[in-house]
């Protein structure tokens, strides 16, 4: 038999949506007269929209909320529960009220019309779906927005799977239902299992900065996933630190992993990814100067990226929409687990009120990461800009907080983990310093240096006139905690800033030791 052509499916597209109006009125009818028991079943299964018919809808409604607040169900009660909210009209005034409480049907016989009112629920979100893609894919191309085909084809990806997942929702999937305390003991119990089995070891995602991984205890670890917010002052190494997290989460541990570097572009990031990790400096990038040795650590850096199961974002801007979309594809198709993204300002929200006004395009836009981190248990690191106001704070070199971020109230809510980047030398140079503040410097690093000399200065091939301890200033960095779902805050902890390989190193070699000097470095007031 010959396949429709298009032409000869869209013009038979032009039916009426699919409904039982029979099957509606029946699901009401055993409502009515069964509300202590089956009231509650409808609303886990049927949202009110499911309802296609308005009046049916109303009814619904009322029930809903009539149950909720103890209200009695019957006819007087309905009726003028239905006129105060205006709403009697759509059920065809008191007569319609009636016939409803008059279709006397078996209540035995509710989950055969739930399940009804379901399927032709789902089937005209099918269509919905289908008609707006349709409209999507013909009004492509009028708009200077239209960030590619690919961008489309996730769209119209996006709203199926959304179809998908709500209604298995509805249907009392394993990701909706409710379970009993026996079944969340043995859920929680061979979680725990997992961890004594692990004891001394991270579980999940870890950074690879041995004092943050420890702080944090790994992130993502279980079926919730995490959503780690780093910020930082302008300066301060934020891309570097994305090409750092990055190199630890998908290459050194191979996670797989969707990279968003919106603000730069993967060919920039891309530049840091492989010259750093060869121990090439990265402005080589520009000036095409490499020296014969560096030819091999950069094809070595090569071969060990190229297998990574990193997944690279194109896009200068994202809509929530289409972030929503695109991750949930990719998380299916190639089981993604991290997800990055730098920055927030480059995200964009997709409801004409979030477009409409900022506190709620912030908040919708969070709340899409939020959803994703949660339904799919993977882990999101999103980089933010900090308040222009806080360069104030800035130039008296104290550490960002959570007040710095951009619209702070909408922003810290959300994630379960916040760390701030900051850097000394950014603020206050090693000249700057005084001639007091200098030898405390050396003083407090003096130690640490010959306890670990492979994350400090070494100090062969420097000029007499600069010091180990110069150097060691300018790489000084600090990651500041200051949320953290599973443990403390902290402001203490401190990495090394390689600038010229765009890479912020631990200064702790091991995660877990009893020896002091492998341990946290500290250094206050600096």
């Amino acid at each position: 038999m010959r396949e429709p052509e298009t032409e000869e499916l869209l013009g038979r597209a032009n039916r009426a949506l699919p409904f039982s109006d029979e099957a509606e009125k029946g699901l009401l009818s055993c409502l009515l007269q069964n509300p202590t028991e089956l009231v509650y079943q409808a609303q886990m299964q049927l949202p009110v929209e499911a309802m296609h018919h308005p009046g049916n809808a109303a009814f619904y409604s009322v029930l809903l909320e009539m149950t909720a607040k103890g209200i009695p169900l019957d006819i007087v009660t309905v009726t003028n529960q239905m006129r105060d909210k205006n709403t009697l009209h759509l059920a065809g005034g008191e007569a319609g009220v009636s016939a409803v409480f008059t279709f006397v049907v078996l209540p035995s016989h509710f989950a055969h019309y739930c399940g009804i009112v379901r399927d032709k629920w789902v089937q005209r979100q099918i269509i919905a779906a289908a008609a707006e893609s349709i409209e999507d894919a013909q009004q492509y191309g009028q708009s200077d927005a239209d960030a590619g085909v690919d961008s489309l084809a996730a769209r119209c990806e996006g709203r199926f799977w959304r179809v998908l997942e709500q209604a298995q929702k509805k249907k009392g999937g394993a990701e909706s239902r409710t379970i009993t305390s026996g079944e969340m003991t043995a859920e929680w119990t061979e979680n725990f299992e997992r961890i004594v089995a692990n004891r001394g070891k991270t579980i999940g995602i870890q950074t690879g900065w041995h004092d943050v991984d420890r702080t944090f205890h790994g992130l993502a670890p279980d079926a919730d996933g995490d959503f780690l917010l780093i910020g930082g002052f302008p300066g301060s190494g934020k891309t570097g630190c994305f090409v750092t997290l990055l190199e630890s989460i998908a290459i050194d541990q191979g996670w797989p992993t969707l990279a968003y570097p919106l603000e730069m572009g993967r060919v920039g990031v891309c530049h840091r990814l492989y010259l750093g990790r060869a121990g090439v400096n990265v402005s080589v990038s520009r000036s095409g100067f490499i020296s014969k040795d560096d030819f091999g650590p950069i094809v070595r850096a090569s071969k060990e990226i190229s297998p990574a199961n990193v997944h690279w974002g194109h896009q200068s801007s994202l809509s929530a929409a289409d972030l929503r979309a695109e991750v949930t594809m990719m998380h299916r198709q190639h089981g993604i687990k991290c997800v990055m993204i730098d920055h927030f300002g480059q995200l964009r929200p997709s409801s004409r009120l979030g477009k409409n006004d900022k506190i709620a395009g912030q908040i919708e836009i969070m709340e899409t990461i939020h959803d994703l981190r949660r339904n799919l248990g993977i882990l999101f690191i999103l980089f933010v800009q900090l308040d222009k106001a806080a360069r104030e704070k800035q130039a008296k070199n104290r550490p960002p907080g959570n007040g710095d971020v951009r619209g702070a109230s909408e922003m810290i809510e959300y994630p379960t983990h916040i760390g701030f980047i900051h850097r000394p030398d950014e603020v206050v140079k090693w000249n700057q310093l005084d001639e007091k503040k200098q030898e405390t410097w050396m003083g407090m690093t003096h130690g640490f240096r010959i306890d670990c000399p492979e994350v400090w200065c070494d100090g062969r091939g420097l000029p007499d006139a600069i010091s180990v301890a110069k150097i060691d200033y300018e790489e000084h960095a600090r990651f500041v905690i200051t949320k953290n779902r599973w443990g403390p805050t902290t402001d203490e902890i401190c990495l090394r800033y390689r600038k010229e390989l765009q890479r912020f190193q631990s200064r702790a070699t091991k995660i877990y030791s009893n020896n002091p000097k492998y341990r946290q470095v500290k250094l206050p007031g600096f």
